[in-house]
């Protein structure tokens, strides 16, 4: 819950969609939330942390495949392109982050500088998604 900054019924509501898919619970439990938009833009790097990500969301600095999505829950699909808007591109802070932040170098996520973008390339594998966290924990704490 803190690390991605959700309320515990929202990580319940994305336990229980977990709990019926057909992969291993906590694999699709942790792809599904690294698939959130406020979380993809902070692994892009138009962000430091996730507060800002979400901040940067909501005040509608973010734009998925060209159209503006103002709501950090989104879950993106494979092959969207995140961007950040033509005129929040000035902004010192973002363009800092964006051009000089390269700690996450993700495989199923794709920069592009020049555009100021970033696509999910496909969905994440459980080992590539960078959390040290007990996956088999969270799956016993929610299937009680």
């Amino acid at each position: 819950k803190a690390y991605y900054g959700i309320f515990e019924r929202q990580l319940l509501r994305y336990y229980k969609a977990a709990s019926k898919s057909k992969a291993r619970t906590a694999d699709a439990l942790f792809c599904t939330l690294e698939c959130r938009l406020d979380n993809l833009v902070y692994r892009i790097g138009f962000a430091n942390s996730i507060r800002l990500a979400r901040q940067q969301v909501t005040h509608r600095h973010i734009l998925v495949n060209g159209k503006n999505v103002n709501i950090p829950s989104y879950i993106c699909k494979a092959g969207d392109v995140i961007s950040l808007k033509e005129n929040s591109r000035s902004n010192e802070l973002f363009k800092s982050n964006f051009l000089e932040r390269e700690s996450f170098a993700l495989p199923y996520i794709s920069k592009n500088k020049e555009s100021f973008s970033g696509t999910l390339v496909r969905l994440p594998l459980r080992e590539e998604i960078p959390i040290q966290i007990e996956d088999q924990l969270v799956v016993e704490y929610f299937s009680r």
